[in-house]
């Protein structure tokens, strides 16, 4: 329910920026690892392993999730805040 919520969210923001960070707190409501892994790195593969088929393919999804998730650190603690 509360990956809803944030989804929903996501949907009615005007700036790019802060839908990117309602929607990777979504993945993050839905994939964080309970067990202490790092956070990142953790729903990076969980949603390469969900959304693609074959090494390679996973690897750069991956690498592409850990990206944005970069993104949206920058824009939340705020190192950066236009997401072009």
């Amino acid at each position: 329910l509360r990956a809803i919520h944030w989804y929903a969210t996501s949907q009615r923001q005007v700036e790019l920026e802060n839908q990117l960070i309602n929607l990777i707190t979504t993945i993050e409501t839905l994939l964080t690892p309970r067990d202490g892994n790092p956070i990142r790195t953790a729903i990076a593969e969980a949603v390469a392993i969900l959304l693609e088929q074959g090494v390679k393919n996973r690897k750069n999804l991956k690498k592409r999730v850990q990206d944005f998730y970069s993104m949206r650190s920058a824009v939340s603690h705020g190192g950066k805040k236009i997401i072009l």
